[in-house]
């Protein structure tokens, strides 16, 4: 099964799509494993030509890798998970692809980063589209919660967060720091400007994104892991990625915590669109 149901071959893709199915730390909804094979089955319904765009943004070559995407995995430790991920990206990167990923539960982007900061190091920014800081130092005892995950990046990557609306007192001071500045999503809606405003604060030429689907309003994306009330309107987030690409290069992506309900597959697709998007504004 491929995204998009196309039939590009793997040597010739520009692009990667790699289903990574880890759930290992889920504290609410179950089922992010299954997010990443509704995504694949649900882009077999999305249009091949972006109207926005004015073309067909598959033509750079879209091709699945499943290496790696079977829920079968999480029987595994969570550091050998991702090393397994830090092993399957760099052999990606060194054949200049370009990775999304998909969860899942957010803790894969620990794994990605390492390859993306090995390549770019200095001149790399981490964008996060969240609804959670995900910057608390261990969540239920575990460092490697999907709870934990940008707490991980502090210190070694600048990290901007967008839509973030719930957060404990630490990760609220740790959020606007040096290392961390985040956009709530309360002020967001005060500020017409705030597309511009977060553009300014990257610094280096590369971006990577990784998006937890959460941070988009649920009446767009409802079924998450966590779920939690406001967020990015898709116009909004659809704004904001443009606006990077149009601005800074961004060289890498992944899309987490879709917890499929099969009885409203609309956030599937919505999920499958919101990835085609990303790969159209950064490679076309």
């Amino acid at each position: 099964m491929q995204f998009l149901d196309l039939d590009s071959p793997k040597l010739k893709s520009k692009v990667v799509i790699l289903p990574l199915p880890l759930e290992k730390t889920t504290s609410y909804m179950k089922g992010t494993a299954n997010g990443p094979r509704a995504i694949v089955e649900a882009s077999t319904q999305v249009e091949l030509f972006d109207a926005e765009l004015g073309q067909d943004p598959s033509s750079v070559g879209i091709y699945t890798d499943w290496e790696l995407g079977h829920p079968s995995w999480n029987s595994e430790a969570m550091e050998d998970i991702l090393d397994q991920i830090r092993q399957k990206v760099r052999e990606l990167l060194k054949q200049e692809r370009f990775v999304l990923a998909l969860g899942g539960e957010h803790t894969i982007t620990v794994g990605l980063i390492d390859p993306f900061l090995e390549k770019w190091g200095n001149s790399l920014t981490v964008i996060q589209i969240d609804a959670h800081a995900d910057l608390k130092d261990q969540y239920q005892g575990n460092p490697y919660s999907h709870a934990c995950v940008m707490r991980r990046l502090v210190g070694r990557v600048p990290i901007i967060s967008a839509g973030i609306r719930s957060v404990d007192e630490e990760e609220f001071r740790i959020g606007k720091t040096e290392s961390v500045q985040t956009f709530y999503a309360h002020e967001i809606r005060e500020n017409p400007n705030w597309i511009a405003d977060l553009i300014s604060y990257i610094q280096t030429e590369h971006v990577y994104l990784t998006v937890d689907v959460d941070g988009l309003d649920p009446s767009i994306i409802p079924s998450v892991g966590t779920p939690e009330p406001g967020g990015l309107t898709w116009e909004e987030t659809l704004r904001l990625i443009r606006a990077i690409t149009e601005n800074r290069k961004i060289v890498g992506a992944d899309v987490n915590e879709l917890c499929p309900n099969p009885n409203n597959r609309y956030a599937d697709f919505a999920t499958a669109k919101l990835c085609y998007k990303i790969i159209g504004y950064a490679l076309t």
